[in-house]
């Protein structure tokens, strides 16, 4: 079974690793901004950010100047991990889906629903080449039905075979004829794979926020509204639990990358098994095959001779290669396509 990497954005080129996706790069580039890996906790021009300079009203546990400015103290991103971020989740098809502001900053993406029907498989076969029908034996009894002490097996040729010395009309005879022996066909698979693809586009998006006046640990900022969910987020490159004790704490994973594991059953062509089609064994009074017949023995089945005279020779046909050639196998299709390169949003409630 093979495995197949695809990148994230749904790119037609098959790459070992996910390329950067060009969404994310060009919404950079028109921000004219590096990427950034997280929100920083401070303007980005180094001086204070929205409230600053205000005075936390006595009594009250929410500082004045947040509050004023109609945004909210929030808790920042726990240590290692990346935010406060608002998400956007869209269609992956929809194009001009963008940060907007005052969640402007692009900070990363990810991506989840992937759509990757199962492969369509087929299988056929080749003509059979090399092949040929075996040797065939016929066993004598010294009683009937095939019953007693037997003598050696005969090696039957095709055409006459008479015996060194007349089988006794009282004995059973049994006839094991030849079989489809050596040879192959080429198996012919058809297999169609759609190439995987995500559905959904999920979009990190930063802002510019202050820890003026909402005291260590915390940041001023905007409560996220449409086209945002409404919440707050960080993230973590892997797959990991959200962080214990913090504000973040509603987990969703989402992908960077597709691993294809899609795929067919093999294709097999088996040589068919049985006896060859048209083979014969005649019993024969005379040496010769002549004259008078003392009757045939059926492949893989046991007779008793015809009439009273021994049985001098045997005519054997071996028969020809079936014509139906190799029969092949029924494949159906096996494995599915799953995420690679997770990424974890963990969100306020």
């Amino acid at each position: 079974m093979r495995t197949r990497s695809w990148p994230g954005a749904g790119l037609v080129v098959l790459v070992a690793c996910t390329e950067p996706n060009p969404y994310l790069a060009a919404q950079l580039e028109d921000a004219g901004t590096e990427p950034s890996s997280g929100t920083t906790g401070a303007d980005s021009t180094g001086g204070p950010g929205p409230g600053s300079g205000s005075t936390t009203e006595a009594g009250s546990g929410e500082p004045r100047g947040c509050e004023q400015a109609g945004m909210q103290c929030i808790e920042a991103a726990p240590d290692g991990w990346e935010g406060p971020f608002a998400w956007r989740e869209a269609l992956l098809e929809l194009s001009g889906v963008v940060c907007l502001a005052p969640w402007d900053r692009p900070l990363t993406e990810a991506f989840t629903d992937i759509m990757a029907p199962a492969a369509e498989c087929d299988c056929e076969c080749g003509p059979l080449v090399g092949a040929s029908c075996g040797g065939a034996t016929m066993s004598y009894y010294l009683g009937s039905g095939c019953m007693g002490p037997s003598l050696s097996p005969f090696a039957l040729e095709p055409g006459c075979n008479d015996a060194t010395s007349p089988w006794p009309i009282e004995g059973s005879f049994a006839y094991s004829p030849p079989t489809v022996v050596d040879g192959a066909c080429m198996a012919q698979p058809t297999e169609i794979i759609e190439e995987p693809r995500f559905l959904s586009r999920h979009l990190a998006c930063g802002a510019t926020l202050s820890a003026v006046d909402c005291g260590a640990g915390r940041l001023c900022a905007e409560r996220p509204e449409d086209p945002y969910a409404p919440r707050w987020c960080v993230w973590h490159e892997g797959d990991l639990a959200c962080p214990e004790g913090s504000a973040y704490l509603e987990p969703r994973r989402l992908y960077r990358g597709i691993d294809d594991h899609r795929d067919c059953q093999t294709c097999e062509c088996p040589v068919p098994p049985g006896p060859c089609p048209g083979n014969s064994l005649q019993l024969a009074n005379s040496a010769d095959c002549m004259g008078t017949s003392a009757g045939s023995v059926p492949a893989g089945g046991c007779s008793e001779g015809l009439g009273s005279l021994d049985v001098a020779a045997v005519s054997h046909a071996p028969g020809t290669l079936p014509a139906d050639e190799c029969t092949p196998s029924v494949v159906t299709p096996i494995g599915t396509a799953v995420g690679s390169e997770p990424v974890t949003f963990c969100c306020s409630g």
